[in-house]
């Protein structure tokens, strides 16, 4: 050990302690005292015994050999939690001491110091101070030897050994005031059941160990059960002590951590600040019952005298007792007291235990022992007469054996008449005593060498502080091939659990029995489970799970709690809590978890606009090439001749796209079709009257200029008409290549509605198609122009008043066909049959105007298909006579002359004083 200076924080110290043991004696005198009043049979209780064991080390011992009282100072003997643990450690340095495994080195030995700490804080510092009087007598020799003058007399740290390091001690609440006492004088400790999170902070406990995980482990052990049973809304019960509150709130954070699970009412039973009353519990019992309805489970946080006292409330208080299923922490686990005669009410539960293993040896070892043939533990005999309810001869009376009236019997055993079970805190014990083992063996190695008898100068007394560091670093392999380390900078043991069950057997019994493993993560054997009740497996939750379509309204301040609300139309469930609309063209699916697709609609053959339009469409196509075939066949007739035969092909052409358009409407929409149609529509329609328009700007130019008879016309041959033409629709073909290359059209998907996905071509929906019909438009209005100027030619120029009559029909359907189609862009198959038909009417309207009296003339009456039949009837003028038509007949036979070679391609120029013969060839310039 580090010898250091007195300094005025070791003085303070060594203060501290001489007042410890001025209350030490004040607290046994009055303790003494107090119990001869109440009884005047016992006196001396608790007595002051201790263990000690000599060898050349000393380790101390700390263990709850009694459990705590209301009534006294100390309570009953404890057998698993105490007493076992005890002659677990000294079984242990029996095996080391006898050179079992070869770990201490050659000559050294372990010897013991072991005390009773009551299970008490107050009552065990007192007699924790002994741990330290041998290492105040080192430092008094220390002062002594450096300064007389400063020396410390005390008669308690005479002749006292020096500590290496203590085991213990049991509870949270004592281990934090012996690791306090014991960081001053640098003594390492190692705990075997003390689980509290405080012990890891290392500033705060720099020599605190543990061979057992930290309640924080625990907590997520606990969570992790929950988890896999669906458990999410429970309530916890928890004892007011250090383990208690720590390990609660150790659980409140694990929980924390989750966002599905939930305390439903956390209850404390009073223990630090005063002992649990029978109202305590009642209340507590109510207050479960209360949430029963939707927390069946209750975690108790808890030792196992809180958890026999609450069983045993439980038993004796409630006639009718909800079907609970306890979840129980370390404290209780496996332990027989909480169970024994309460056994119907704790059936099902499931609790949670650092991993650890029987020891193969102990049970004969522990077993074999009696107050004959075992005299080193001197309360032996007061633990026999508790395991089996007697009086051995000579005992010295206490509080529970002096109600046994029978005498013990010579033959009683261990083995055979008691109800012995190893505690499962043993290998806990077992693992402490071997890691001080251990630690010793490599700091000797270290400090006196691998061949160093005894101890050398460098190990008297032993240096904690160098101790400790070895201690940080012990890895071996304990029982059951358990390896035992320190895998953390704060000495917490190893995070390993098992899960217990409580169940009844076959034979109407009860056991505990391990039913999984939690080692980073649970494993659970779920068919070993039974429950209290036969009905189905247990449930704790707060809220039923929501529907399909149902998301969760969570209750304010709760991960557990919610109203189930039903999502909107066209909403789905994005996660639990939030309904989200489906995108356009989507709907929710059949499990309203996500969106679907909606099938595409689209204009088909057995739809019923489809079925209206189609006929027409192809009785227009079927005429209007039919037409062509007649035209073609009879070219140079001169009713064909008559009517500008060049002109008459494109026009019929012009109808047969507009025929054919309004048939393309009702496919299925492509991108390549959508190009077709954008552009061929309006290119149609151009096609159409671009030839009108050079019919009647050429009848106008005709009889506009015919008062000049020796005047020439131009471009009135049919090569000079094609011109016209092509340069008449230039401009449309302009619009469309300029439209396409700023404003591709494509395929788009059309919603109208919700439950609608309509695939459509882009612009079907706005007036973006009025952008190639702009220019047909314009051409509408000249031929309607040109077609009114020429209304009243001479008799035999007829067609004019045809082509007239086709522009007011024309301009009807145009009137019609526009606000329609802009009013229905609501639906977009009323807007595609409106412009289907209107092109449809129009093409009809041109056939049966234009060139339905030529077929009735070719077909029916060939007869008149001659030159004379064409020829002008002059009529007798009077003098209300238009002026106009006067000059337009008597200008007509000079017309003739001009343009008859160019008319009848050069054959029927018969130039005339009058020219009234060639009036019937002229019909072609109409």
């Amino acid at each position: 050990m580090k010898k250091p200076a007195a300094s005025s924080l070791m003085n303070v110290s060594i203060i501290t302690i001489l007042v410890t043991c001025c209350v030490h004696g004040a607290i046994s005198v009055t303790t003494t005292a107090s119990s001869v009043q109440t009884n005047n049979s016992v006196s001396d209780w608790p007595l002051d015994y201790v263990i000690e064991l000599e060898g050349d080390i000393t380790i101390g011992g700390s263990f709850p050999i009694h459990g705590r009282s209301e009534e006294y100072q100390c309570g009953e003997i404890q057998d698993q939690s105490g007493f076992q643990p005890l002659e677990t450690m000294l079984y242990a340095l029996d095996e080391l001491n006898n050179g079992t495994g070869g770990i201490l080195p050659a000559g050294v030995t372990l010897g013991a110091y072991i005390i009773d700490s009551c299970d008490s804080d107050a009552y065990g510092l007192t007699q924790m101070v002994d741990f330290i009087r041998g290492s105040i007598a080192v430092l008094d020799e220390a002062d002594s030897s450096g300064d007389a003058d400063n020396s410390t007399e005390c008669d308690c740290t005479s002749d006292w050994e020096v500590i290496t390091g203590v085991v213990g001690a049991s509870s949270s609440v004592v281990s934090t005031q012996l690791a306090n006492l014991l960081r001053l004088f640098e003594i390492p400790q190692v705990s075997y059941w003390s689980t509290s999170p405080d012990f890891t902070n290392s500033d705060r406990y720099p020599y605190f160990f543990r061979t057992v995980p930290s309640d924080a482990f625990q907590s997520q052990a606990i969570v992790a059960l929950l988890r896999s049973m669906g458990w999410s809304y429970f309530s916890v019960v928890y004892e007011e002590s250090t383990y208690g509150s720590d390990i609660r709130d150790a659980l409140d954070d694990a929980v924390g951590e989750t966002d599905d699970m939930c305390i439903a009412t956390s209850e404390k039973i009073p223990r630090d600040s005063g002992y649990a009353t029978d109202e305590d519990y009642e209340n507590i019992i109510n207050n479960l019952i209360d949430v029963w309805d939707r927390a069946k489970v209750v975690v108790l946080l808890m030792i196992e005298q809180e958890a026999t006292e609450l069983f045993t409330a439980i038993a004796t208080r409630f006639s009718e007792v909800p079907d609970f299923v306890w979840i129980g922490s370390d404290g209780w686990s496996g332990r027989t007291l909480p169970v024994e005669s309460r056994e119907e009410y704790v059936e099902g539960a499931i609790t949670i235990q650092p991993l650890s293993y029987t020891l193969p040896d102990f049970d004969s070892y522990f077993t074999g022992l009696n107050p004959l043939n075992y005299s080193r533990n001197p309360w032996f005999i007061e633990y026999w007469e508790f395991m089996f309810e007697c009086r051995y001869p000579g005992s010295v009376n206490n509080y529970w054996n002096i109600e046994y009236s029978e005498e013990c019997d010579e033959d009683l055993s261990l083995a055979q008449d008691s109800e012995y079970e190893q505690s499962p805190v043993l290998q806990f014990v077992y693992d402490a005593v071997y890691v001080f083992a251990y630690a010793i063996r490599d700091m000797h190695t270290d400090q006196c060498g691998s061949d160093y008898v005894g101890l050398c100068s460098n190990m008297t007394p032993v240096d904690g502080e160098v101790l400790k560091s070895f201690m940080q670093n012990v890895s071996f392999t304990s029982i059951n091939d358990l390896k035992m380390s320190f895998p953390y900078d704060n000495g917490d043991g190893p995070a390993r659990y098992k899960i217990m069950h409580f169940r009844k057997t076959q034979n109407n019994t009860y056991e505990w029995v391990d039913i999984g493993t939690y080692i980073d993560e649970i494993d659970l054997n779920m068919t070993a489970l039974q429950f209290r009740t036969d009905s189905d497996f247990p449930a704790s939750y707060c809220s039923d799970e929501c529907k399909p379509g149902f998301r969760m309204a969570m209750e304010t301040g709760s991960n557990c709690c919610w109203k189930c609300i039903e999502c909107k139309d066209y909403q789905y469930l994005v996660n639990a809590t939030t309904c989200m609309y489906c995108d356009d063209g989507t709907e929710p699916n059949e499990n309203l978890d996500g969106c679907d697709p909606i099938p595409e609609d689209y204009l088909e053959f057995t739809d019923m606009i489809s079925i209206a339009i189609a006929p027409f469409s192809m009785m227009g196509i079927i005429l209007s090439i039919s037409i062509m075939i007649i035209f073609a066949m009879n070219q140079n007739t001169p009713i064909v001749m008559a009517s500008a035969r060049e002109l008459s092909f494109i026009l019929l052409i012009g109808v047969v796209s507009l025929f054919t358009m309004s048939l393309i409407l009702t496919l299925k929409p492509t991108n390549l079709l959508c190009v077709v149609i954008n552009c061929g529509v309006g290119m149609s329609y151009t096609m159409c009257f671009a030839a009108l328009l050079t019919k009647t700007n050429r009848i106008w130019r005709i009889f506009t200029n015919a008062k000049s008879a020796n005047k020439q016309l131009i471009c009135i041959s049919p090569s000079s008409q094609f011109l016209i033409v092509f340069m008449v629709i230039s401009p449309q073909i302009a619009i469309n290549i300029v439209w396409q290359v700023l404003n591709p059209t494509k395929v788009v998907n059309y919603y109208p509605s919700r439950e609608a996905n309509q695939l459509i071509c882009f612009g079907a929906t706005d007036a973006t198609y009025f952008i190639g019909l702009a220019y047909p438009g314009f051409l509408i209005m000249l031929c309607t122009f040109f077609a009114i100027q020429t209304r009243t030619i001479p008799a035999g120029f007829n067609e004019a008043k045809f082509i007239a009559f086709t522009m007011y029909t024309v301009c009807v359907i145009w009137l019609s066909f526009i606000p329609l189609y802009l009013l229905s862009s609501a639906d977009v198959y009323v807007r595609t049959a409106t412009l289907s038909v209107s092109m449809i009417a129009n093409g009809m309207v041109i056939l049966f105007n234009l060139f339905g009296p030529k077929l009735y003339i070719i077909l029916l009456h060939p007869e008149k298909n001659t030159r004379d039949a064409f020829a002008p009837k002059m009529r007798k003028k009077t003098k209300n006579d238009n002026s106009l038509n006067v000059s337009q007949e008597a200008a007509a036979p000079a017309v003739a002359t001009k343009t008859a070679d160019v008319d009848l391609k050069e054959k029927q120029a018969v130039p005339s004083a009058n020219g009234n013969e060639n009036m019937a060839f002229e019909q072609d310039a109409l």
